[in-house]
């Protein structure tokens, strides 16, 4: 009985680790895609909807996707509407 019950309990450590292994892998597919779509893939619509409000959200998004060497020039008379 002890030896089926180290068994069992070896069985289930081993497959927590292939789901740990296996579902932290699928999050981070999922971020990188995720982080992917927002610097490359959305409209500019999209992207002026939700960081454009302000000068600094606007500014974040660039660094975030482009680095912080990329300035970020907005003509004067852009007025985006929340």
């Amino acid at each position: 009985m002890i030896k089926l019950s180290i068994m069992v309990l070896a069985l289930l450590l081993t497959s927590c680790s292939s789901v740990r292994e296996y579902g932290g892998g699928a999050y981070d597919r999922v971020l990188n895609e995720s982080i992917r779509f927002t610097c490359n893939d959305a409209s500019v619509g999209a992207i002026k909807r939700r960081f454009g409000h302000t000068d600094l959200e606007m500014r974040r998004w660039v660094e975030f996707c482009f680095g912080d060497n990329v300035p970020l020039v907005v003509p004067p008379d852009l007025h985006v509407q929340p």
